[in-house]
């Protein structure tokens, strides 16, 4: 992990984002004291979730699609 003071920041920030591109973690400092760690953005490398998996655990109501009730609305409404 580099170290890079703001004084070091306002001179060339070009340089911070080559250290991020280069996939270094920066922290951020000023008068020797820690501000802010940056590290590069990985995206998530997660599977998407394969449909049905709580199949079985929940049961949609009847009246899942009937209108709410007034009292219900006016809460959302504000009225």
């Amino acid at each position: 992990m580099k170290t890079l003071n703001l004084k070091e920041l306002v001179k060339d920030a070009p340089a911070l984002v080559a250290m991020i591109k280069e996939g270094e973690e920066v922290t951020l400092t000023e008068n020797g004291r820690r501000l802010a760690k940056i590290v590069p953005f990985e995206p998530s490398r997660r599977m998407p979730r394969p449909a049905g998996l709580a199949q079985g655990q929940f049961t949609v109501p009847k009246d899942f699609n009937d209108p709410l009730p007034d009292h219900v609305l006016q809460d959302f409404e504000g009225t």
